[in-house]
């Protein structure tokens, strides 16, 4: 523990400064649609299991999977499933979670894909 020693040229007096730091979360594990799941409706809801020491976490769905760059992000800080917007039909997606806290971002999760009914 970090000590701060404090004098006024009389007396001296220490004081323990506890430190917290945070350690990036860890990697998430996604939980719902199943990975390589077809036939999914055009608005779902896109699930993940809690880490602890995450803040909050950021969501990423895009056609491709490099996402680069994404083609939607979504943050939430309170949940652990978004539900999409109105995706395109008969279309391949590809999903990945990461937590975030005050050490920065986590590992992302794997990525996992689904594929949409056609409209």
């Amino acid at each position: 523990v970090p000590r701060l020693v404090a004098t006024d040229g009389l007396a001296m007096r220490t004081y323990d400064l506890p430190i917290d730091v945070d350690a990036p979360t860890p990697a998430i594990t996604l939980a719902s649609p199943p990975n390589g799941a077809t036939q999914q409706p055009s608005i779902l809801r896109l699930s993940w299991d809690p880490v602890d020491g995450a803040d909050e976490y950021f969501v990423e769905l895009d056609t491709d999977n490099t996402f680069a760059p994404p083609l939607t992000m979504t943050r939430t800080t309170t949940d652990t499933f978004v539900d999409t917007v109105l995706l395109s039909g008969n279309t391949t997606y590809f999903w990945r979670v990461r937590g975030r806290n005050a050490c920065g971002d986590g590992a992302a999760s794997a990525v996992r894909s689904f594929a949409t009914v056609a409209n």
